[in-house]
């Protein structure tokens, strides 16, 4: 449930965006396909692209080890989040 505060606030941030030229519609839209990019740069994705493309060259055991640490150990924790977020510590 939005309050009515907050609905005279969008709707008077809807007015300006209007007035400056922004349309509703297409902002909507950029916003949605700015998401859609950050889920395909997630952790995980570029993760198992690099594996695809790193395990052509490793044996079979030590890809399957990579795989499996990488499944239990960091997937669980940064597999949505996207990769320009993650920095080391």
């Amino acid at each position: 449930m939005v309050s009515l505060k907050d609905a005279r606030a969008k709707l008077l941030e809807a007015k300006t965006n209007i007035q400056s030229g922004i349309n509703p519609a297409i902002q909507k839209r950029a916003v949605k396909e700015a998401e859609r990019a950050d889920s395909s740069n997630s952790f995980e994705v570029v993760a198992r692209e690099w594996f695809e493309n790193k395990k052509a060259s490793l044996k079979e055991s030590y890809t399957s080890r990579i795989m499996d640490r990488l499944e239990l150990e960091l997937f669980p924790f940064l597999s949505a989040r996207p990769i320009g977020e993650i920095t080391a510590l």
